[in-house]
């Protein structure tokens, strides 16, 4: 160790390796992206090597897993632009943000009408496309995709409602669909910045079934709890106050009048109980927001990931992660095996494109409505 100034501090280490000799102390394999036999103490135990361990739990999906973390990692690389970009959609100049998108995305900005709506467009179809490779794998089963076009679908039958256009026209004044626009792109930065946690949560997805049990031995050597937790509560919160952006949606697609909740209930302590209004939606607590969306098909797989028992027992001042067991306990008695938090948290990314998704439609269409 050498240097006493900040600027100036240095420490030095040396290694080398050594020749396995008798006496020498156990070998210990440590990969903190795949789950391990804690007990091995070789290489030629089982479950002790992180790519033969992989193949084993994965099986037939292996090829599948790889081509999944290729490509999230390669959006990864580009986070770093798109951080930039949305930085200038929300905080910039508009002829900044037009600027960066033509010189680091090669758009043809120059050719595109520089109004609002095709500034809402492109942001968040930049968004949109950054997000993608993060939902599909060998564990989607397709319903995923069709549930996101149903999305979509939505919001285009919505669009031949004036009052539709008009009530989000009324919101985007009021400033409430910013609002959520920052709610989604903070709880984004802050996910994709724990991206080394929850990466691995992949192997966990795209799990061979009949591996299940395999899982008891092994154990995901990190200790990311933290920064797990903050990114599973802040995008938990940001998706459910974008929440009334479906309902809208599917009033007025369904029923011709957004504010038309004739039909919209949820189910609380086996009692049905009506939504008489939006307002009335909007002071619903985020679990039974939830329990409304999930009488919405074909909203319940996209809305899988979130759960509200989830997000209040690892929001317990209790709770920890347990570096023998693998296990997050709190005080409670809650218990859950990290590994399979990990991938929870990965599957956040599905209702966080569902929202993005629909809020996009919804910026472009109320900037283009006249007051």
């Amino acid at each position: 160790m050498e240097g006493y100034e900040y600027d100036s501090h240095r420490v030095v280490i040396e290694g080398g390796f050594s020749e396995p000799t008798p006496g020498n102390l156990p070998t210990v394999t440590v990969d903190p992206s795949v789950p391990l036999s804690i007990d091995a103490k070789s290489l030629r135990e089982e479950w002790s090597g992180p790519s033969m361990t992989i193949m084993r739990l994965t099986g037939p999906n292996v090829e599948g897993l790889m081509a999944a973390l290729a490509r999230a990692d390669g959006a990864l690389q580009e986070s770093h632009k798109v951080v930039r970009a949305l930085h200038y959609y929300f905080d910039g100049s508009p002829d900044d943000y037009w600027r960066y998108l033509q010189r680091e995305f090669k758009l043809l900005a120059d050719r595109v009408p520089r109004h609002v709506a095709a500034m809402h467009g492109s942001a968040h179809h930049l968004w949109q496309s950054w997000l993608l490779p993060f939902t599909a794998g060998p564990w989607t089963l397709g319903v995923e995709t069709e549930a996101l076009q149903a999305t979509i679908d939505f919001h285009i039958k919505a669009m031949e409602i004036d009052k539709y256009g008009k009530t989000l026209k009324l919101f985007e004044k009021q400033g409430k669909l910013e609002e959520i626009d920052r709610l989604l792109f903070g709880a984004t930065r802050t996910l994709v910045d724990a991206a080394p946690a929850w990466r691995s949560g992949a192997i966990r997805l795209a799990l061979d079934p009949s591996m299940e049990p395999a899982l008891d031995s092994l154990i995901l050597q990190q200790d990311e709890f933290p920064r797990l937790r903050d990114a599973y509560q802040q995008t938990f919160e940001a998706v459910c106050k974008a929440l009334w952006l479906i309902v809208l949606a599917v009033n007025a697609a369904k029923r011709g009048d957004p504010e038309d909740f004739s039909t919209i209930h949820y189910t609380d302590s086996g009692k049905i109980k009506k939504v008489s209004s939006l307002s009335t939606f909007n002071r619903l607590s985020n679990a039974n927001k939830l329990n409304v969306i999930r009488e919405i098909d074909p909203f319940r797989v996209l809305l899988d990931p979130l759960n509200n028992r989830v997000r209040n027992a690892i929001g317990h001042a209790s709770s920890r992660h347990d570096l023998i067991s693998g296990q997050i306990l709190n005080d409670r008695g809650g218990r859950e095996r990290y590994f399979d938090f990990v991938a929870k948290v990965y599957r956040l990314m599905l209702p966080l494109q569902m929202s993005v998704c629909l809020l996009r439609g919804s910026r472009v269409l109320s900037s283009t409505i006249e007051d």
